[in-house]
This record gives structure tokens, sequence and C-alpha cells, in this order.
């Protein structure tokens, strides 16, 4: 995906209101103005999205080690009790 200069204004200014407000303060956001949240935890924080992003990976690549557990299952022995309650663990 390719972005524009413009969009990377944008990100960079966010990144700038959001690193005014590291902790919560009692004030709106300083992202966005919303008094909803903080910039911390605001969607457009860059960041924001980026720890999201990492997060979807993360359990994504989980998953699909458990597939693959529960894929060569009986072929490869008992089938681990740990890869089916890791598979619960996506239900919470």
């Amino acid at each position: 995906m390719r972005f524009t200069v413009e969009q990377y204004d944008a990100a960079s200014a966010h990144l700038q209101d959001a690193r005014t407000q590291l902790e919560p303060d009692g004030h709106c956001c300083n992202c966005c103005a919303d008094s909803g949240h903080q910039a911390f935890e605001c969607g457009r924080n860059p960041l924001v999205a980026m720890a999201m992003g990492i997060r979807i990976v993360d359990r994504a690549t989980a998953l699909h080690d458990i597939i693959h557990a529960l894929g060569d299952y009986p072929r490869c022995g008992p089938l681990e009790l740990t890869a089916i309650e890791r598979l619960h663990e996506f239900g919470t």
C-alpha cells in the first residue's frame, strides 16, 4: 500500500499530538479532541493501529499453528491437550 505525503504528514502530526498525552490526564484526546478517550488509545494514533496489527498477526500465527496441530491428528499420534486449550483462547 502506498501513502501520500499528506498521509505521512497527518500521521506524524497525530504522533506528535499523542506524545504530549502519554498518561491519563482528564482532558480530551490530544489527537482528535474527543472526550471519550485519551491519545494513547485513539484510533488516529498510528501506534494504536500498529499495536493492533501486531496483535492480529500474533494471534493469527498462533491460530495457524493450532490448526496445523489439529490437522495432523491422528497421523502424528495423540493430540496435545495444549493445542485444544489454545484453540479455546480464540473464543474469548
